[in-house]
């Protein structure tokens, strides 16, 4: 009787695998080990890629901040190499990076948003942005931002993957709202990059909704570069 080499014998059992119908407590299992790995590795660039999980019929689906082929070995090598478990995310390797949000400017002496520097460090995990109302009406918006990056002669969306609260904020005029903003160095590293923050608010009777942007650049050599209060 012929035998078949080790290497069918396991692409055999791992088809079996995939074709098979797990029991709910497999899954649950595979998923919660994903997690547990992610929080014993702080820190890492592909714990930071592991943003969200779920449960599907016959298979785990792990949704990565940045998904292309480099990444998705990386997850198979280190963590899983099961066929129970699905990579889903933004793959820059066959999808283009989407464009940066458009959107109207307030006029002048309304809004503003400004980051607390002009430069900043490669590797610099978050940057301190500040709302102005300088107008006459409140100025409302959300948590939900957009991080791009000047690449190829254009603005480009970076995919955060993150997931925002549903809260409104109300800024009345003449008041400061700061809040920081995210640049996940590990999963988008760069040494020299111009970056912009992108988020939209609005003001109301009558409606107005502008697209409030605040730039500054990744650089090795930072000077003092504080913006003017």
């Amino acid at each position: 009787m012929k035998r078949l080499p080790a290497l069918s014998i396991l692409c055999l059992c791992l088809s079996a695998a995939a074709q098979r119908h797990p029991a709910e407590r497999e899954l649950r299992a595979l998923q919660d080990s994903v997690w547990h790995w992610r929080a014993s590795h702080p820190g890492d660039p592909l714990s930071d890629n592991i943003r969200a999980s779920g449960q599907t019929e016959n298979a785990v689906e792990v949704h990565l901040m940045r998904a292309d082929s480099v990444v998705r070995s990386d997850f198979r090598r280190r963590l899983h190499d099961s066929p129970l478990i699905r990579l889903c995310g933004f793959d820059p390797d066959t999808t283009p990076y989407p464009a940066a949000p458009e959107g109207e400017v307030p006029p002048a002496g309304t809004a503003s948003m400004q980051a607390e520097y002009a430069f900043y460090a490669p590797g610099t995990e978050q940057v301190a942005l500040t709302i102005r109302n300088a107008g006459d009406r409140e100025l409302l918006f959300g948590e939900e931002y957009t991080l791009c990056r000047f690449q190829n002669d254009r603005w480009e969306t970076l995919p955060a993957g993150g997931i925002w609260h549903s809260l409104l904020h109300g800024l009345r005029p003449g008041r400061e709202y700061r809040f920081p903003a995210r640049l996940e160095p590990r999963i988008y590293p760069a040494v020299y990059a111009r970056y912009r923050i992108c988020k939209r608010a609005y003001a109301e009777n009558p409606r107005r909704d502008w697209l409030l942007t605040a730039e500054f650049t990744l650089t090795p050599f930072v000077p003092f570069t504080r913006f003017n209060e």
